[in-house]
């Protein structure tokens, strides 16, 4: 009789140390995908290559760790062209007392940013300007860009 108590606690040890493997296994893997879900803003943008575009906006979702918004450029050639627009986190716009009702689907807006290093079409958020002239800015400088 000892042995079969003996074959169950050794089994209970064997599914306890099991579970506690398969509970580290998903919390690395956790972690894992958490570090790759937010970089660096000079790491992935040249900071040195600031740049506009004009276009309407069709797209503005505001969340954490970027908000973003879609924009439709007219190229040289005619075509549309859809652009994202990476910008600061909605904490981060909120703390700066921007509204955030300013940028809304189908506003004709000239956005200035920073290119993507290696992403045609993609683009991290400096400012932008609207048909009336208003100037709506996130990150006046390069400083503030390296922070985020």
């Amino acid at each position: 009789m000892k042995s079969y108590l003996n074959l169950d606690v050794i089994s209970k040890m064997q599914t306890i140390t099991t579970n506690r493997r398969l509970l580290a296994v998903a919390v690395l893997t956790l972690l894992a995908a958490i570090s790759q879900a937010h970089h660096s803003v000079p790491v992935h943008y040249d900071l040195s290559t600031e740049d506009s575009v004009d276009g309407v906006i069709t797209r503005v979702v505001w969340r954490n760790p970027h908000s973003f918004m879609e924009l439709d450029v007219t190229s040289d050639d005619g075509e549309i062209e859809h652009w994202h627009i990476e910008m600061g986190t909605k904490n981060t716009m909120v703390r700066r007392k921007i509204d955030l009702s300013q940028l809304e689907p189908g506003d004709q807006v000239t956005v200035i940013g920073v290119l993507h290093r290696q992403t045609p079409q993609l683009m991290y958020f400096r400012a932008c300007v609207f048909a009336d002239g208003t100037r709506f800015e996130l990150a006046p400088t390069g400083q503030d860009l390296a922070k985020q």
